[in-house]
């Protein structure tokens, strides 16, 4: 009988051993949770009941950089222009009664690292080629699902590429919107830095954004 009870107490303190190393060697698989959501194209524009504004800057500063955020996480397909005529003298607020010349701009993405400019996505810059004629209000349609940019913030560089016609001639400028932050900023490209405030900014009473739609691929909606 001592044998018996002997032969069954160390049975027991193996089977429990065995359970502790066994409970060790356990792996808890932590609940992942999957978007089930089909992919969309969802539109967001940037100005969105903002007061428009001209940017007519680009007559003395033809390369400038706009901050574009608050996009669903996503793949970027499309953004969407839009723009305005200006003379070479100061006569907006009135329908020009000469043609608008044709212009043209450049475009270059660019990612956020560390809330700073970071690399460019396309190192050939894309176009927007205007057309002359005589529409006031213009806007252009820029394909960007080659560049396969999957975020949902990036900067954006808009140069003037073409020459600015002559002295009583008109041209086409960006569309901006007035904004509460800086989402403008212009000079050295390769030294911008997110600011996040809503102070006055270096142009009288306010800061400046661009006026444009943008389409994402995304599961967020």
């Amino acid at each position: 009988m001592r044998y018996l009870f002997l032969s069954l107490f160390c049975s027991l303190f193996a089977l429990n051993l065995h359970s502790q190393e066994t409970y060790k060697d356990t792996i808890t698989l932590q609940e992942v949770k999957i978007n089930k959501k089909k992919l969309k194209v969802v539109t967001v524009k940037q100005g969105k009941g903002k007061q428009e504004i001209g940017n007519g800057f680009f007559k003395t500063v033809p390369t400038q950089t706009f901050f574009i955020e608050n996009l669903p996480y996503g793949t970027i397909q499309e953004i969407r222009l839009h723009f305005m005529w200006m003379s070479m003298v100061t006569k907006e607020g009135s329908i020009p009664t000469s043609k608008i010349e044709s212009t043209t701009y450049e475009i270059t993405l660019h990612e956020v690292t560390d809330n700073k400019m970071g690399k460019a996505i396309n190192n050939t810059p894309l176009l927007v080629k205007l057309p002359a004629g005589r529409k006031s209000e213009p806007s252009a349609t820029v394909d960007l699902s080659a560049l396969h940019l999957t975020t949902d913030k990036f900067f954006l560089v808009l140069k003037r590429a073409s020459d600015l016609p002559c002295a009583d001639c008109n041209f086409y400028i960006p569309i901006g919107y007035k904004t509460e932050k800086q989402l403008l900023y212009q000079g050295d490209i390769y030294n911008i830095t997110i600011k996040d405030n809503t102070k006055i900014g270096s142009h009288p009473g306010y800061y400046s954004g661009l006026l444009c739609e943008i389409k994402t691929l995304t599961r967020e909606y």
